[in-house]
């Protein structure tokens, strides 16, 4: 008599090996760049740095070991732009998640009430939210750096947000 086990999810997950960093930035996906094109007036050279920065910021998120939690900060939103877009082409997204993660890497924007609970907690106690914001963002660069380099960490939160203001970026949002 033959026995078939179901592995659950978790088990399937633990069988799987997450792709490296190399192998992540290998991937193309050119209808991406041209589509990211139409909608923001950039160079072709600008769309390709923002999807392979994206792609760098999807390692990490796909990393099964974290303990930091991923945020785009307000002067990184060009990546969630790129994000966005990738996300729209929904198989080749869906694929990309399976074939380098082995899941589907969710995108999970900050909720109102998760705003309006900041924002409170802020006015209540400013100095207590700045510090709270700073600690989490140190953690996040830290552990940026500690995977990516500091390349990734000048270019994330020093370069992108002089070149990728939230003005700039509907300056080069196309109508």
């Amino acid at each position: 008599m033959e026995t078939t086990i179901k592995k659950t999810t978790a088990e399937v997950k633990t069988d799987f090996k997450i792709a490296t960093l190399e192998e992540v930035m290998a991937y193309k996906f050119d209808n991406l760049i041209y589509k990211f094109m139409e909608n923001f007036d950039v160079t072709l050279e600008e769309a390709d740095e923002l999807f392979m920065e994206t792609k760098k910021w999807l390692w990490l998120c796909g990393q099964p070991t974290k303990d930091v939690r991923m945020a785009i900060q307000h002067d990184m939103v060009m990546l969630d732009e790129m994000w966005h877009a990738f996300i729209l082409f929904t198989r080749e997204y869906m694929e990309f998640g399976r074939k380098y993660f082995g899941k589907y890497l969710h995108h999970a924007p900050t909720t109102k009430d998760e705003k309006d609970k900041h924002k409170e907690e802020r006015e209540k106690d400013p100095k207590k939210g700045l510090e709270e914001y700073k600690e989490k963002l140190t953690e996040q660069m830290g552990y940026v750096y500690d995977m990516l380099g500091e390349e990734s960490v000048v270019k994330w939160y020093e370069l992108f947000p002089q070149k990728y203001s939230r003005e700039k970026i509907q300056e080069l949002r196309k109508k």
